[in-house]
């Protein structure tokens, strides 16, 4: 009869591995990419060496100082970001996308299997990729000194950071070196003068970032902790909102906002996101919480879903008029699709129409949707077995807002580990309170974590 009980008995017999997600069975993930699809995968690696179609046409960027940054053991690189100064003294930032779509065919079989995908799955225990790694690792991904197809994304700011000039164009780029996050933040520090195109581009995103803010966009960086397991140790990886990360998240929103543009302009269907705009609370209501996690909570209950769609909308929380994510075509299978019609229109082909493109996003908007779930339970799953091995543990916490006052259930963030986390509450509590919280009750197995809320 109990779901649970069910689990149990299957992990005695040895049928059930503790750690598999129920939501993943069954699933396109869970089966791993067939050996047509393998082999497939390394003949388009053989093929990459080979002229293809649209090559001559591509604009040499092998030139620019390109830099790619990622976490340290990211492998699959999307992007990478360049600085181009200009003889009249103007600065031009430029946005360098992978090009997956050079060698995989819309409508391949490989194709197909990564609109059932929808993205990259990033679990706990590794990652699920896309595309089979033999890809995303190799002939798609902007790797240092290596010569790679790319699409290029350029935009001039104005003084006060507002879009000005912009383009889009296919290209050939070299990125001249890679960095962590750890490393860019020290170059950004540092800014040595022979190598001044991360301070500078900082300063210039740094602007534009601004100019958001002044349009309404919503900023609630804090560090986030996600629970890693890596040969049997179960750790919290924390990821701190440092200044180089915010650099490449506000070219990658400004990349998707020149795209949008560009969309609009040429009557292009494209899988916009938007986000209605919200009633916020009063700002004297707001300030009068502590500034950063209860106030940030006070405004997200207050903010909407993003939707898909295929007209350009406003983006309430980004402070954009329109909004296309375009930057991570290794990893979803939308921003695959806003480059094949942005090829459309460059090469005078057919794109997509409105209709079209509504049954496409409808096809891989469910799938993408899925693997959000699956991502949540793994996180779920693994912050119960950490909680296990921490059981006599105690932690600090704030006070963010209740969930369901009537069972004294709020939500609480522990600033050691970067979490919101659910926790039974004195009646009382008020935002930005200081709590302690100790261990209830925890039982992976069965999907059950009680923490109880002391105040502090």
């Amino acid at each position: 009869q109990d779901r649970a009980e069910l689990r149990l008995l299957l992990v005695d017999l040895g049928l059930w591995d503790p750690h598999q997600l129920a939501s993943m069975a069954g699933t396109t993930w869970s089966s791993g990419f067939s050996p047509a699809l393998l082999e497939e995968a390394e003949r388009l690696v053989e093929l990459n060496a080979s002229e293809r179609p649209g090559d001559s046409e591509r604009i040499d960027l092998c030139h620019q100082r390109c830099v790619t940054i990622d976490d340290e053991e990211t492998r699959d690189i999307d992007d990478g970001i360049a600085l181009e100064r200009r003889d009249d003294g103007s600065q031009r930032i430029w946005i360098h996308i992978a090009d997956p779509g050079r060698l995989i065919e819309a409508d391949s079989a490989l194709d197909l299997e990564a609109r059932r995908r929808g993205s990259s799955l990033y679990l706990a225990r590794g990652n699920l990729p896309m595309f089979p790694e033999c890809l995303a690792t190799g002939p798609f991904s902007l790797r240092a000194r290596q010569r790679t197809a790319a699409w290029s994304i350029w935009a001039e700011l104005t003084p006060e950071g507002e879009l000005g000039d912009h383009g889009i164009t296919r290209s050939w780029v070299q990125p001249t070196y890679r960095l962590s996050y750890e490393d860019a933040d020290d170059l950004i520090e540092l800014a040595p003068p022979e190598d001044r195109d991360l301070t500078d581009l900082e300063a210039l995103l740094g602007r534009r970032r601004a100019c958001r803010v002044r349009n309404g966009a919503l900023l609630m960086d804090l560090p986030e902790g996600r629970i890693r397991c890596r040969d049997g140790e179960v750790t919290v990886e924390i990821s701190e909102p440092g200044r180089s990360r915010q650099m490449v998240a506000e070219a990658m929103i400004l990349a998707g906002a020149v795209v949008a543009r560009f969309a609009e302009v040429h009557d292009l269907a494209l899988p916009f996101r938007s986000q209605l705009p919200a009633d916020l609370p009063p700002s004297s209501e707001l300030e009068a919480l502590p500034d950063g996690a209860a106030r940030f909570a006070a405004i997200k209950r207050c903010l909407s879903r993003g939707l898909m769609g295929t007209q350009p909308a406003a983006h309430f929380s980004l402070g954009l008029a329109s909004y296309a994510q375009a930057t991570s075509p290794i990893r979803r299978y939308g921003d695959l699709v806003v480059q094949r019609q942005l090829q459309a229109h460059l090469n005078s082909e057919e794109p997509l129409d409105r209709d079209a493109m509504q049954q496409l996003i409808s096809n891989f908007d469910g799938a993408v949707r899925e693997g959000i779930g699956i991502s949540r339970e793994d996180q779920r799953h693994w912050q119960q077995v950490w909680f296990e091995q921490h059981r006599l543990d105690q932690w600090n916490a704030q006070f963010l807002r209740w969930l369901r006052p009537q069972d004294q259930l709020g939500l609480v963030r522990i600033d050691d580990l970067a979490m919101d986390v659910a926790a039974e509450c004195p009646r009382d509590s008020e935002p930005g309170e200081g709590m302690l919280i100790n261990m209830q009750h925890v039982d992976s197995a069965r999907d059950q974590l009680r923490l109880m809320a002391t105040a502090h």
